[in-house]
């Protein structure tokens, strides 16, 4: 299961990369929260490079998105409270980090159902979140609290541009993986500006 913060499909939908970001998913359906839908919606109204956004998702097909729900549940409100130490309608009411917050109480409970959960989330401290998060499902696993427990993974933008490059239907073409990754790094400051300073361009990685 791949649930995706704001920032990593902001990257692709902007710069008119959905095939590519699919195609690094393996076809799996690319799951946001309530939240996160709803900044890929709003954002471009105070940012209008990433307008091409809202289109882009509105055109995506339903079985390569599905948005969760982030009206409180028992598993959702309890998470909440275990990992925010605030109530889910306190949390919910400040939008400051909101859809990488929402992505990790998803992902618990997802994982706790069972699911391997893979995470994208580019901010720093969403990261720290989502590693302490990952290291709660795995205590709770090998001490056998879960027998169910199914397993929580980070990844960044960093690593599904590399997953796109390895894909079949993904980037085929090094000047044109240049010009997207240039307009990604426009976007914002999470990637670095110079892909040089990256190793998306490694020979082993464009072999197959």
């Amino acid at each position: 299961m791949y649930i995706l913060d704001t920032g990593p499909i902001f990257k692709f939908l902007a710069t008119h990369c959905t095939a590519e970001l699919i195609a690094a998913l393996g076809g799996n359906t690319i799951h946001v929260p309530a939240a996160v839908e709803k900044e890929i919606l709003s954002t471009p109204e105070r940012y209008p490079q990433f307008r091409p956004a809202i289109r882009e998702w509105g055109d995506l097909r339903p079985n390569f998105k599905k948005v969760l729900d982030d009206r409180g549940s028992e598993h959702l409100d309890r998470h909440c409270l275990r990992v925010m130490q605030r109530p889910l309608e306190e949390v919910y009411a400040n939008p400051q980090d909101l859809g990488e917050t929402m992505a990790v109480l998803h992902g618990l409970v997802a994982a706790e159902q069972g699911a391997d959960v893979v995470i994208a989330c580019d901010d720093g401290a969403g990261k720290e979140l989502i590693k302490r998060q990952q290291a709660f499902i795995y205590t709770r696993r090998v001490k056998g609290w879960c027998k169910g427990c199914g397993s929580i993974r980070h990844v960044d933008t960093l690593d599904l541009l590399r997953w796109a490059i390895a894909a079949d239907g993904g980037f085929t073409e090094k000047a044109r993986f240049r010009a997207k990754y240039q307009e990604m790094a426009n976007l914002d400051s999470a990637l670095p500006p110079d892909l040089n300073d990256t190793d998306l361009m490694k020979r082993s990685l464009w072999s197959s």
